[in-house]
């Protein structure tokens, strides 16, 4: 979206975020963006990338998730580069934020239990074992720490599949209507700003 003065508001997903903080930091789009909002960017790795790595080096199910990382089109490079040690020790350090670019950022969590929001069964066990790994709510892939950058401005329940799918549906919806979604209200619960994402019907 362009702001008045010609500059773009850009909307990171998930790695999608990484990719915009390395354009705008290292590609030189700096001064062409006014904003940059991330949602569920894993911007301090996910424990979930470093377990999937270890399981592709050893164990009877490496084959099995080489093979399904070959047909999503992801490597081991990419999971490398989205583990914890990369973010914080590589990544961060070398792409520092832009000093005219403003830096918000919306994480995710799936509730008590981990299944209270999700609909996505093999979601509900990695995210009992991101938060086994670094003790923090989560989304199934990237807990609320690791999606903070800039200022935190909301925190919704819901997992890291069906946070896109509703933000597509509501902008397909829109787009039908020939309206602009409503914005959304998150409800305040012990001092923490949240809203419940369920799937569209």
């Amino acid at each position: 979206r362009n702001s008045p003065d010609g500059k773009v508001h850009i909307i990171g997903h998930s790695k999608g975020g990484v990719d915009a903080r390395y354009a705008i930091s290292r590609l030189d789009l700096g001064p062409m963006v006014a904003s940059l909002t991330t949602m569920a960017t894993p911007h301090h790795g996910s424990p979930i990338a470093r377990m999937i790595l270890d399981r592709t080096r050893s164990g009877i199910l490496g084959p099995v998730i080489g093979t399904v990382l070959d047909i999503i089109g992801d490597d081991r490079r990419v999971l490398e580069s989205l583990t914890p040690e990369y973010m914080d020790g590589v990544f961060n350090p070398s792409v520092p934020d832009h000093p005219d670019v403003k830096y918000y950022s919306i994480a995710f969590h799936m509730g008590e239990g981990g299944v209270s929001s999700s609909y996505v069964p093999w979601l509900w066990l990695s995210n009992a074992l991101t938060e086994y790994a670094d003790g923090s709510k989560n989304d199934g892939l990237v807990s609320v720490p690791s999606a903070t950058w800039g200022e935190l401005i909301e925190v919704i329940e819901s997992d890291h599949i069906s946070q896109l799918r509703n933000e597509m549906a509501a902008m397909k919806k829109a787009a039908k209507t020939k309206k602009q979604p409503e914005p959304r209200k998150p409800a305040r619960s012990s001092g923490e700003k949240t809203k419940s994402a369920a799937p569209p019907p």
